[in-house]
């Protein structure tokens, strides 16, 4: 019984422990004229500059982290729309005093006139966060990845994709699983109609898939079409890519097939020189020169039928 007492005191202070070096905080964010600001981004990023935890804001303009480890940080807070504001974060005291974050609106000035670009229209329905990108300034950007780096609850760091609490996402381009990334790499940001962020994704998408990116491009007229494309770009070597698609649409069926071709070279020298020093001194030079490549072929084909018009 005495050991008994003793595990669980031991229990207890180590739960503690844990505990007060864990905490949560919360800040709120609005415009230059106090407005609340729904849908911004809060993204944490530690020490190392690498991203570590993000935050939506609600209808009151509030985000909030939990579990955050003693330590410094970097706080920051974006908006289509508006300019990103970055603040450093210190959890190793007391509770930081976030007050409230304003963020001031950005405007594109010619001569004389200031075009505000159009922002785009965001609503959250029953877990679905919906970004609509036709007309608005998101259809301006260059890429895919930069497009999705900019909508709430995903973050692009170091070339890649995150969803806030759910990781690496899979894909579906018009209700279509996308497996290649060759085929999201090609596809034409302008042509984007919307994008859907599902953070609670139900069985049906797989047991180990915590979120799905949904995309829908702009319905085109029936009949046949026909795409094709390529992009290179040099560094040490020249790297090409190269893709066609093919596809039938009539009111509700859709018919397509895709090929993609991709072709990376690089090159990679190294030299070093070691010195051994015994009965008599000897030097040891090292110079290597590799030329990797990798080629890849993606290739899908896909029917599918609309049963209801969205």
């Amino acid at each position: 019984m005495k050991h008994y007492f003793l595990f669980l005191i031991a229990w207890l202070s180590l739960s503690f422990s844990v505990a007060h070096a864990q905490r949560g905080f919360t800040g709120r964010v609005t415009d230059a004229a106090g407005k609340p600001l729904e849908f911004a981004t809060a993204a944490l990023y530690d020490s190392d500059s690498a991203f570590f935890k993000g935050s939506v804001t609600d209808a009151t303009g509030t985000f909030q982290f939990d579990r955050v480890s003693s330590g410094r940080y970097t706080l920051e807070v974006r908006l289509i729309g508006f300019q990103t504001v970055r603040k450093p974060v210190d959890l190793r005291g007391s509770e930081p005093d976030l007050g409230t974050i304003t963020l001031t609106e950005t405007g594109v000035g010619l001569s004389e006139v200031t075009v505000t670009a159009a922002r785009p229209n965001i609503t959250n329905r029953n877990g679905v966060l919906t970004t609509t990108v036709v007309g608005s300034v998101l259809a301006n950007e260059h890429t895919l990845t930069d497009l999705l780096g900019k909508i709430p609850g995903i973050i692009s760091d170091q070339g890649g994709i995150s969803v806030f609490g759910g990781g690496s996402p899979i894909y579906y381009l018009d209700n279509r699983r996308v497996r290649s990334g060759t085929e999201l790499s090609m596809l034409d940001v302008k042509n984007i109609r919307k994008v859907e962020l599902l953070t609670n994704a139900g069985a049906k998408y797989g047991a180990d898939v915590t979120a799905v990116i949904k995309i829908y491009t702009l319905h085109r007229a029936t009949g046949l079409s026909v795409e094709a494309g390529a992009n290179g770009s040099l560094s040490e070597r020249f790297s090409h890519g190269e893709h066609a698609s093919i596809g039938y649409k009539t009111k509700r069926l859709n018919l397509s097939a895709y090929y993609g071709y991709s072709d990376y070279r690089n090159r990679s020298h190294q030299f070093s020189i070691k010195g051994i020093e015994a009965d008599t001194a000897r030097q040891y030079t090292t110079d290597s020169h590799q030329l990797p490549r990798s080629r890849e072929h993606d290739y899908s084909l896909s029917a599918d039928w609309e049963i209801s018009k969205k």
